[in-house]
Protein backbone atom coordinates (compact mmCIF):
# COMPACT_ATOMS: atom_id res chain seq x y z
CA UNK A 1 0.00 0.00 0.00
CA UNK A 2 2.63 2.53 0.72
CA UNK A 3 4.61 1.80 -2.81
CA UNK A 4 1.31 2.42 -4.24
CA UNK A 5 0.59 5.32 -2.70
CA UNK A 6 4.38 7.13 -3.18
CA UNK A 7 3.98 5.75 -7.18
CA UNK A 8 0.70 7.14 -7.95
CA UNK A 9 0.82 10.96 -5.92
CA UNK A 10 -2.65 11.04 -5.97
CA UNK A 11 -4.24 12.68 -3.03
CA UNK A 12 -7.64 11.03 -3.32
CA UNK A 13 -6.12 7.49 -3.84
CA UNK A 14 -3.65 7.95 -1.24
CA UNK A 15 -6.48 8.54 1.35
CA UNK A 16 -8.43 5.42 0.29
CA UNK A 17 -5.88 3.46 0.22
CA UNK A 18 -4.68 4.62 3.86
CA UNK A 19 -8.36 3.97 5.11
CA UNK A 20 -8.35 0.05 3.43
CA UNK A 21 -4.94 0.07 5.40
CA UNK A 22 -6.52 0.63 8.54
CA UNK A 23 -9.54 -1.30 8.21
CA UNK A 24 -7.51 -4.65 7.32
CA UNK A 25 -5.35 -4.16 10.39
CA UNK A 26 -8.41 -3.65 12.21
CA UNK A 27 -10.32 -6.55 10.02
CA UNK A 28 -7.29 -8.65 11.73
CA UNK A 29 -7.74 -7.50 14.98
CA UNK A 30 -11.40 -8.10 15.44
CA UNK A 31 -10.93 -11.41 14.11
CA UNK A 32 -8.30 -12.47 16.80
CA UNK A 33 -10.75 -11.46 19.12
CA UNK A 34 -13.88 -13.11 17.64
CA UNK A 35 -12.06 -16.23 18.81
CA UNK A 36 -10.94 -15.06 21.98
CA UNK A 37 -14.38 -14.29 23.05
CA UNK A 38 -15.67 -16.99 21.64
CA UNK A 39 -18.11 -15.36 18.93
CA UNK A 40 -19.16 -12.70 21.23
CA UNK A 41 -22.49 -11.10 18.80
CA UNK A 42 -21.00 -7.64 19.60
CA UNK A 43 -17.80 -8.61 18.03
CA UNK A 44 -18.87 -11.00 15.17
CA UNK A 45 -20.78 -8.10 14.03
CA UNK A 46 -18.30 -5.20 14.27
CA UNK A 47 -15.87 -7.89 12.76
CA UNK A 48 -19.00 -8.67 9.71
CA UNK A 49 -19.27 -4.88 9.23
CA UNK A 50 -15.81 -3.89 9.13
CA UNK A 51 -15.27 -6.27 6.76
CA UNK A 52 -18.19 -5.14 4.48
CA UNK A 53 -16.60 -1.79 5.14
CA UNK A 54 -13.21 -2.70 4.08
CA UNK A 55 -14.83 -4.59 0.53
CA UNK A 56 -16.54 -1.28 -0.13
CA UNK A 57 -13.78 0.90 0.34
CA UNK A 58 -11.45 -1.44 -1.75
CA UNK A 59 -14.20 -1.21 -4.86
CA UNK A 60 -14.65 2.38 -4.53
CA UNK A 61 -10.83 2.60 -5.14
CA UNK A 62 -10.63 -0.07 -7.65
CA UNK A 63 -13.11 1.94 -9.46
CA UNK A 64 -11.48 5.63 -9.02
CA UNK A 65 -8.05 3.56 -10.22
CA UNK A 66 -9.72 2.48 -13.46
CA UNK A 67 -11.27 6.16 -14.33
CA UNK A 68 -7.85 7.98 -13.49
CA UNK A 69 -6.14 5.49 -15.79
CA UNK A 70 -8.33 5.89 -18.35
CA UNK A 71 -8.26 9.54 -18.38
Amino acid sequence: TIISIIKLRNRNLSIKLSIASILLISQIILGWAVIATKLQPIIVASHLSTGIALFGILVVTLISLQHKMKS
